[in-house]
Protein backbone atom coordinates (compact mmCIF):
# COMPACT_ATOMS: atom_id res chain seq x y z
CA UNK A 1 0.00 0.00 0.00
CA UNK A 2 1.40 3.35 -1.06
CA UNK A 3 1.53 6.05 1.60
CA UNK A 4 -0.59 9.08 0.81
CA UNK A 5 1.45 12.28 0.37
CA UNK A 6 0.20 15.72 1.22
CA UNK A 7 0.09 18.57 -1.28
CA UNK A 8 3.32 20.18 -0.09
CA UNK A 9 5.28 16.91 -0.41
CA UNK A 10 3.97 16.33 -3.92
CA UNK A 11 4.90 19.85 -5.04
CA UNK A 12 8.38 19.62 -3.51
CA UNK A 13 9.03 16.39 -5.41
CA UNK A 14 7.83 17.90 -8.68
CA UNK A 15 9.71 20.10 -11.14
CA UNK A 16 8.60 23.15 -9.16
CA UNK A 17 11.52 24.42 -7.08
CA UNK A 18 9.96 27.41 -5.38
CA UNK A 19 6.88 26.35 -3.39
CA UNK A 20 5.15 28.84 -1.13
CA UNK A 21 2.21 28.26 1.15
CA UNK A 22 -0.30 30.93 2.08
CA UNK A 23 -3.03 30.82 4.68
CA UNK A 24 -5.65 33.42 5.53
CA UNK A 25 -8.31 33.10 8.23
CA UNK A 26 -11.26 35.45 8.44
CA UNK A 27 -14.65 35.52 10.17
CA UNK A 28 -17.69 34.76 8.05
CA UNK A 29 -21.17 35.64 9.26
CA UNK A 30 -23.97 33.45 7.96
CA UNK A 31 -27.47 34.90 8.04
CA UNK A 32 -30.56 32.76 7.73
CA UNK A 33 -30.93 33.97 4.14
CA UNK A 34 -27.32 33.12 3.27
CA UNK A 35 -27.68 29.66 4.86
CA UNK A 36 -30.83 29.03 2.82
CA UNK A 37 -29.17 30.37 -0.32
CA UNK A 38 -26.23 28.04 0.19
CA UNK A 39 -28.49 25.04 0.79
CA UNK A 40 -30.59 25.84 -2.28
CA UNK A 41 -27.42 25.93 -4.39
CA UNK A 42 -26.54 22.33 -3.51
CA UNK A 43 -27.68 19.21 -5.33
CA UNK A 44 -29.08 17.61 -2.16
CA UNK A 45 -31.23 20.55 -1.03
CA UNK A 46 -32.06 22.46 -4.18
CA UNK A 47 -35.51 23.90 -4.73
CA UNK A 48 -36.07 21.14 -7.32
CA UNK A 49 -35.31 18.47 -4.72
CA UNK A 50 -37.55 20.10 -2.12
CA UNK A 51 -40.37 20.64 -4.61
CA UNK A 52 -43.63 21.59 -2.92
CA UNK A 53 -42.01 21.15 0.53
CA UNK A 54 -39.76 24.21 0.05
CA UNK A 55 -41.93 26.56 2.13
CA UNK A 56 -42.26 24.05 4.99
CA UNK A 57 -38.53 23.37 4.93
CA UNK A 58 -37.69 27.08 4.99
CA UNK A 59 -40.11 27.78 7.84
CA UNK A 60 -38.80 24.87 9.95
CA UNK A 61 -35.15 25.74 9.30
CA UNK A 62 -35.65 29.39 10.27
CA UNK A 63 -37.51 28.30 13.42
CA UNK A 64 -34.74 25.88 14.46
CA UNK A 65 -31.98 28.39 13.70
CA UNK A 66 -33.68 31.03 15.84
CA UNK A 67 -33.74 28.53 18.73
CA UNK A 68 -29.95 28.36 18.46
CA UNK A 69 -29.38 32.10 18.11
CA UNK A 70 -32.09 34.74 18.36
CA UNK A 71 -30.13 37.14 16.14
CA UNK A 72 -30.28 34.66 13.26
CA UNK A 73 -26.57 35.24 12.61
CA UNK A 74 -23.92 32.54 12.88
CA UNK A 75 -20.20 33.28 12.77
CA UNK A 76 -17.51 30.85 11.71
CA UNK A 77 -13.81 31.22 11.13
CA UNK A 78 -12.97 30.31 7.53
CA UNK A 79 -9.43 29.40 6.54
CA UNK A 80 -8.27 29.69 2.94
CA UNK A 81 -5.13 27.85 1.94
CA UNK A 82 -3.17 28.16 -1.28
CA UNK A 83 0.12 27.03 -2.75
CA UNK A 84 2.07 29.10 -5.21
CA UNK A 85 4.68 27.10 -7.08
CA UNK A 86 7.01 28.03 -9.91
CA UNK A 87 9.83 26.53 -11.86
CA UNK A 88 13.19 28.23 -11.64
Amino acid sequence: IQEKKNDREILKQSTFSDVRYFQHTYPLVWTMDSILGHLYSTSYCSTEVLGNKKQDFEHELRSELLKLNLSGNFEEDVTLEAYLARRS
